[in-house]
């Protein structure tokens, strides 16, 4: 059987909620992402650590408030923007929905590829 896989992992699944519903409590997130409470409970505690999320306590409820320049912050694409990111995702979808394969990206619009580093080998 083969394995499933999605683009969003249950992290990046809770911070999409957070940006569309930032006064959500936890059990509202658990109720739409449908996982428990505790989990939730977890992975915001994870987002609020990485700094991609701050949380402001609002009377007795808790607003939460993404870092949008810190979304795709990673070591090996220090380059790559959020808004780059998904501009790349529609320019590879469009074609797919209209049952046409994808065009390469440009030398100019690529990520510069870097080779891996060393590390051990499998």
């Amino acid at each position: 059987m083969a394995r499933r896989w999605r683009l969003l992992s249950n992290h990046g699944l809770v911070l999409a909620y957070i940006l569309r519903h930032p006064d959500a409590t936890l059990r509202q997130m658990a109720f739409a992402s449908g996982l428990t409470e505790r989990a939730i409970y977890q992975i915001v505690a994870d987002l609020e650590r990485a700094g991609l999320i701050v949380k402001q306590r609002q009377g007795r409820r808790n607003v939460y408030m993404v870092d949008r320049d810190r979304l795709l912050a990673h070591d090996l694409l220090p380059e790559l923007t959020l808004e780059r990111f998904l501009a790349d995702l529609a320019a590879a979808a469009l074609p797919a929905a209209q049952g046409q394969e994808a065009a390469p990206a440009t030398t100019e619009e690529a990520v510069p590829e870097e080779s891996p580093p060393d590390g051990p080998s499998a």
